[in-house]
Formats: structure tokens, sequence, C-alpha cells
């Protein structure tokens, strides 16, 4: 092989040698969040579900990304209601209906409540413990974010249905952009 070397002993470039800064991780805390993307799922039991990706639109978090999944059971509508408040809907809307969906999902920033849950395996994990209305202005970096989001879970489901190589192989999608090949 010739050409590409790495040395373990080579200092890094300022900046981490990567040309860009490493997307932020999300911690525990209120953040703004943002829906950037949702999607239809099946659970291994057959519960249908959507699975919605959610970016930090403002902060030293902003642009770090967290997932949670509303099932669509009797016994979990309560969050779908609750983060209906919290994006302003008050008229019912069908869940099942993907443009209704949208409409509410993916609508507007919400205030969220952030904490670490452990996991099987020792590692923790951001998790969304609850929503509540954003009062604020929406600026035009907000939206930038969120557009950045929504072209990245594009880019990651298509990559997933194999429209643009790689592979997710299913869960969650997959954030490459803090590896630098």
């Amino acid at each position: 092989m010739a050409g590409f070397v790495i040395d373990p002993n080579e200092e890094e470039a300022e900046g981490g040698g990567q040309g860009y800064a490493a997307r932020p991780k999300m911690s525990a805390g209120d953040r703004i969040l943002w829906a950037a993307s949702m999607q239809y799922v099946t659970s291994s039991r057959g519960t249908k579900g959507i699975e919605v990706m959610y970016v930090c639109v403002d902060g030293e978090e902003a642009r770090a990304y967290v997932w949670d999944t509303f099932w669509l059971t009797s016994g979990a509508a309560f969050r779908l209601r609750n983060y209906s408040r919290a994006v302003g809907r008050g008229t019912p809307w069908h869940p099942e209906n993907a443009e209704e969906a949208q409409d509410v999902i993916l609508q507007c920033p919400v205030n969220a409540k952030i904490v670490m849950k452990r996991r099987d395996n020792g590692d923790e994990r951001a998790e969304i413990a609850g929503w509540g209305k954003y009062d604020g202005e929406v600026t035009k970096e907000m939206e930038a974010i969120v557009t950045e989001a929504e072209e990245h879970a594009q880019a990651m489901q298509a990559k997933k249905s194999g429209r643009g190589g790689g592979g997710g192989g299913g869960g969650f999608p997959v954030d490459n952009s803090d590896i630098p090949f």
C-alpha cells in the first residue's frame, strides 16, 4: 500500500485535523428542539410508531441530534397529545395520516427536557422526558439548522434504503459526521 499513512504519534492539526467542528452531543437539561424528520416504523412485536429525529436549534448543543418514537397505541397516546399541545395544535388529528402527522410533528420548535438513560451495555443515551411550548422567536439560524438536519436525515434514509450507497442496516440513522473519511 502506498500514499496513505496513519501515524499515531503525529499531532493533530488545529481543529482536530478535520477541517470542521464535530457535531455536539446531547446532554441532560432543557433544550430547544425542532423535529427535522419523521418516518413510520414497526416494532419487532408489530406495534406501529412514528420515529422522529430532532435537532437542537439553540445554545452550545445546537446541531446535536436526539431521536424519539411515538408508539401508536392507546396507552401511549398521551405523549402525542402532550406534543400536540407543545406545538400549539388545538384540533384533533390522525397520526396514521402522514400529511397530518407532518403538519403537527415538523411544525415548529419546542422546549424539551432531556434526560440521560443508562442502556443495558452501560452507555448513556439522551432521551426526551417531556415537551413544552416554545414562545421565543424563530430565527433564520434555527431555520438553517433544521434545514441542514432535514437534508442529513434524507441522505441517511437514502443510504439506509440502498439509494445512496453504504447501509444503515436498520435502527436509528447513523451520524457519520464525526468521522473525517
